[in-house]
């Protein structure tokens, strides 16, 4: 298992906003929920946000951008319900920090 100290990042309000406005845009078009991912993963915001924040750590145990992505691809509901303000932002980057340090961050860190 990974284990990297990971600094926790202060909440992304702007992102946040963004991402918003692109779900509230897909629901007046009569949007489902698999839509809504499209607006979490159309610009990757919240990715980009994350990977900056943690890059130089996770870079020297095996982790590249691409490896992030498919980390992050099994947090697309956390990402919605943390926009939906559902999640809080201290849960979602828990649950990341957890798959990252867990058996899926192995596997992805080796694949």
């Amino acid at each position: 298992m990974i284990h990297v100290d990971l600094p926790f990042p202060k909440e992304p309000h702007n992102i946040k906003d963004k991402i918003v406005k692109e779900i509230e845009r897909f629901e007046k078009k009569g949007g489902d929920f698999k839509w809504n991912h499209l607006a979490i993963w159309c610009y990757k915001r919240i990715q980009s946000y994350l990977w900056n924040s943690w890059k130089e750590y996770l870079k020297p145990v095996g982790f590249n951008w691409q490896k992030f992505l498919k980390l992050m691809s099994y947090h697309k509901d956390d990402i919605l319900w943390w926009a939906k303000s559902t999640l809080l932002w201290d849960e979602l980057v828990r649950k990341v920090i957890n798959t990252l340090q867990g058996s899926v961050g192995e596997m992805i860190r080796k694949s």
